[in-house]
């Protein structure tokens, strides 16, 4: 029978990996979950999911969706199908059945409790956050972390098999005051725990300049185009309005993404881009690219074009080089 709603509002979130020929099986990391996230697009008729209670009466069977992973192998090796499903959960449930239409393929008993977690310790110091917590369980368990800053959030971990973390703060995509969430799972039977508020400091944004490239060269005769970016901690674009463009220590450049500059002299050129929303969050990059005059522009060209038709020629360029410049003098 398909019961689309769990009796007690909650879900196992089955998840795992098929051979092809249906010979293996192998779970991967599920939950509990009190709703649907992740509909299977699709169920396949040919398999079902059973909840058996102890006696091995069916409780609830779902239809599951079962299909070609998108990354397959290549060589002849084996394809996997993905298996997911969610199963209304039931209390008197006692183990999870997974069968085709000839046999079952693969069947895991369901710990009676869910596991028991407790935070311990969650600070920032020393340019990290420092986080433990300790948990209990009749079968193994794996966690999962997530920091969370109101509505958003962010993982840190997965599948991880300890208690202890360190997490560099450069990692962390939020600033301000957040929280841990560790999820503990055996594979089906799982439990959330949220730690204590920790700050995690303030955080700046950082400027990306998309171009020029590093130690780009251009001809003196060349316009440039500059175009950069403003990028927050978590990795939206911010306002683009306090960006700021100095060309060779000249500002060439106020409020925007997109900027131009023209005449640069023969040689080496600082360009720098810079956000000054307050004195508290500032971000600067900069980048040196170079002019060529029409001389050294032609011959690099050619030096290019003759390295890539004969390596040979490389170790002569530079005299041809120096030869050339004189001459036009």
């Amino acid at each position: 029978m398909n019961d689309p709603q769990a009796a007690s509002g909650r879900y196992l979130r089955f998840v795992g990996w098929l051979r092809e020929d249906g010979t293996d099986f192998r779970l991967d990391q599920g939950w509990e979950t009190p709703r649907i996230m992740e509909p299977p697009p699709s169920t396949n008729p040919h398999y079902r999911l059973d909840l058996l209670d102890r006696e091995g009466r069916m409780l609830i069977s779902v239809t599951p969706h079962v299909d070609a992973d998108v990354c397959q192998p290549r060589g002849g090796r084996m394809k996997t199908m993905r298996v997911l499903a969610y199963l209304p959960w039931r209390e008197s449930g006692t183990r999870v059945q997974f069968s085709s239409a000839r046999e079952v393929i693969h069947e895991e008993s369901l710990a009676p409790t869910p596991p028991e977690i407790t935070w311990e310790d969650a600070h920032v110091s020393e340019g990290a956050l420092h986080l433990r917590w300790r948990a209990r369980h009749s079968k193994h368990l794996t966690y999962a972390v997530a920091i969370t800053q109101e509505k958003r959030g962010a993982k840190l971990l997965d599948r991880f098999r300890g208690t202890e973390a360190v997490i560099p703060l450069a990692s962390i995509p939020f600033s301000g005051a957040c929280r841990a969430v560790v999820l503990a799972t055996d594979g089906l039977r799982s439990q959330t725990a949220e730690s204590e508020s920790f700050d995690v400091g303030a955080k700046h944004p950082v400027c990306v300049i998309l171009q020029p490239r590093p130690d780009e060269t251009f001809s003196e005769h060349e316009g440039v185009p500059l175009v950069g970016n403003l990028i927050a901690p978590d990795g939206r674009s911010l306002p683009l309005d306090t960006l700021r463009w100095r060309v060779g220590g000249v500002e060439a450049g106020q409020g925007g993404r997109f900027g131009w500059v023209e005449k640069l002299p023969v040689g080496r050129t600082r360009i720098d881009l810079s956000c000054t929303a307050s004195a508290e969050s500032t971000a600067h990059i900069y980048v040196n690219i170079r002019a060529m005059n029409d001389v050294e522009r032609a011959w690099q060209s050619e030096r290019n074009r003759l390295t890539k038709a004969s390596p040979g020629t490389q170790a002569v360029l530079p005299d041809l080089l120096v030869t050339t410049r004189r001459t036009a003098v």
